[in-house]
This record gives C-alpha cells, structure tokens and sequence, in this order.
C-alpha cells in the first residue's frame, strides 16, 4: 500500500486519502530501481515540491503520523523544497503546521 505510484509520483489525492486512511505510511520512503541517493522520495517532501500538491500537503499535514522535520538525503526538509520553488502556499501551510 504504497502513497507512489511504480514510477515514483504521489497517487492521485482522492486515492492518496484513502490509503492514508486505511495506514499507509505518511513517512514512507520510496526508492527507485536504481536505488542511488536522488531517487529517494518521502511524500511530505514531494507534495511541498510540487504545485499539484497542496491537496497531498494538506493530508499529510492533517495526518499526526507525519514526520514533519523529515529531511531527503541531503537534510532538505519540505520547507526547503518549498522555499526552493517559490512555493508560497505550501510555505504558509507548513509554517502554520509548525
């Protein structure tokens, strides 16, 4: 029960709330077949990354199973990659979650 999909991109979020829902992991890791350093995702880091994911982000935020000072292999926690892409949305909604 995995929140990817095969290729590595987060479920669609009417799926992706339903496998939360049903205990998937919020913190889960996922690894490509290559398995090298920068084909690691965690869903709270790809949904802060993404302009489609604020829906992600708002689940995985409402989730108290989330890890949310969670950090890639470099240590970039979301806030990070949210501040990276000019994320204004996604910066407020994870400086409001604390």
């Amino acid at each position: 029960m995995s929140l990817f999909n095969s290729a590595g991109f987060l479920q669609p979020a009417h799926h992706f709330r339903e496998l939360l829902q049903a205990g998937a992991d919020p913190n889960e890791i996922w690894r490509s077949a290559t398995g090298t350093a920068f084909d690691v995702r965690m869903p709270l880091l790809a949904a802060a990354k993404s302009r489609d994911g604020l829906a992600h982000l708002r689940l995985l935020l409402a989730d108290p199973r989330t890890d949310l000072s969670a950090g890639d292999p470099q240590g970039l926690t979301a806030l990070h990659w949210a501040t990276a892409n000019s994320h204004l949305e996604a910066m407020g909604l994870l400086l409001g979650a604390g």
